[in-house]
């Protein structure tokens, strides 16, 4: 919701079917407004007289409603997206991310414990009834045991597969309503991602399909020639072995980083596996200014750098209670080799809550500065025209 200079209420950037929701709402509260579209004004409700009107934007279809003047105080002005350097993306990303701490905390918090519950009940159910369970009879009844905690994990391995990719996608629907200053919370961004989280999966299995072939090929053909080499060479063989080994390995990782913008392409732009695959590629290979940031992979590397190492942070300080932990307990029972056991569930499930709180705090940074990534590639490449209230300092 924007306002004019005047105090009028628009409504920007929706599509026809969306307009004619919201025209039949404002009908039946008695709230007058016209349509505009493109510079012409269509009327759609009789004629009222002194109702001021407004200029429509050039490319974005509006609805304008009348006689609901707001003081100068009130009205908010429209911020266009801006260009970016990395350094601006990153505080950016902390603005939008402090504006609405609660909606990103919340989503991210909330998939990781629903996803670490069921892992949690897979991995220990399956372990207890083979281990503590009936005994087996022949190798038949353990081949059945066998199947049926693969089955349990692999069925737990396709629900957290789903259940990351929707709170991406909800992240994303999240990051990009902050960014145009719109209030938004989890149902909003749900409703943003319907219809396209199979999408999401879809172009997400490619993507580990198409680097995990490259990438076994890759070290396959890297063995063989590895093995030729050292026959010829001998021990001389170990730098030319490493030298190809990390160039097998590097072009895997490239592609890797050409595909980072997918889940926003998906998202936003509603494209669909392949097509989705080269639209990312395309953005990332856009240059952007001067120097070592012109290339977006370079920002997007940057940016997956410092949530590496975030998340490596949160990993290590959860380690060092464990570890704690371990300690105490062995100190507490006198036997050190209360170490090399595993901890009760009494004081293992707290840990992993404090583990997953850490972690959901960080999960949404660098989802919110790879979006603000994709629209400042679109706004140089492609000339996007995008009120974003929600960077205005």
């Amino acid at each position: 919701r924007l306002f004019d200079r005047e105090g009028n209420i628009q409504f920007k950037h929706l599509s026809e079917t969306m307009a004619d929701k919201l025209g039949k709402k404002l009908e039946d509260k008695g709230v007058v407004f016209q349509v505009v579209e493109e510079g012409d004004f269509v009327e759609t409700v009789p004629t009222v007289p002194d109702v001021p009107t407004v200029p429509a934007a050039e490319t974005a279809e509006t609805i304008e409603t009348a006689g609901t003047a707001l003081s100068p105080e009130t009205a908010l002005s429209t911020a266009p997206f801006k260009p970016m350097g990395i350094i601006d993306i990153i505080y950016r990303t902390i603005k939008l991310y402090s504006g609405n701490l609660k909606s990103f905390y919340g989503i991210a918090f909330f998939f990781g414990l629903v996803s670490y519950a069921v892992m949690y009940g897979a991995v220990f159910g399956s372990l207890s009834s083979i281990l503590h369970g009936e005994p087996t009879s022949g190798l038949l009844g353990l081949a059945m045991d066998t199947l049926k905690a693969s089955f349990v994990l692999v069925s737990a391995s396709a629900f957290y597969f789903l259940t990351f990719l929707y709170m991406l996608g909800c992240l994303i629907a999240g990051a990009d309503m902050q960014i145009r200053g719109i209030s938004w919370n989890f149902a909003a961004a749900r409703s943003r991602l319907k219809g396209r989280l199979l999408s999401l999966a879809w172009a997400t299995l490619l993507i580990f399909l198409i680097v995990g072939v490259l990438m076994a090929t890759g070290i396959a053909a890297a063995f063989i020639l590895g093995r030729l080499l050292h026959d010829a060479l001998g021990t001389a063989s170990i730098l030319p072995i490493t030298v190809i080994t990390a160039i097998v390995l590097l072009y895997p990782a490239v592609l890797l980083m050409h595909y980072l913008l997918v889940p926003m392409v998906v998202v936003m732009e509603g494209k669909k596996g392949f097509a989705a695959l080269s639209r990312s590629g395309t953005l990332m290979k856009v240059k952007a200014g001067q120097g070592f940031w012109r290339w977006n992979i370079n920002r997007a590397g940057f940016i997956m750098l410092l949530a590496f190492l975030a998340n490596l942070s949160v990993t290590l300080l959860v380690l060092f209670v464990h570890l704690a932990a371990y300690g105490g307990i062995a100190v507490l029972q006198g036997d050190m080799l209360s170490l090399f056991t595993m901890l009760p569930l009494a004081v293992e499930i707290p840990l992993q809550l404090i583990s997953l709180a850490l972690q959901s705090a960080v999960a949404p940074l660098w989802i919110i500065a790879l979006t603000l990534l994709y629209y400042d590639t679109r706004v140089r490449a492609e000339g996007l025209e995008l009120d974003a209230p929600g960077l205005a300092d």
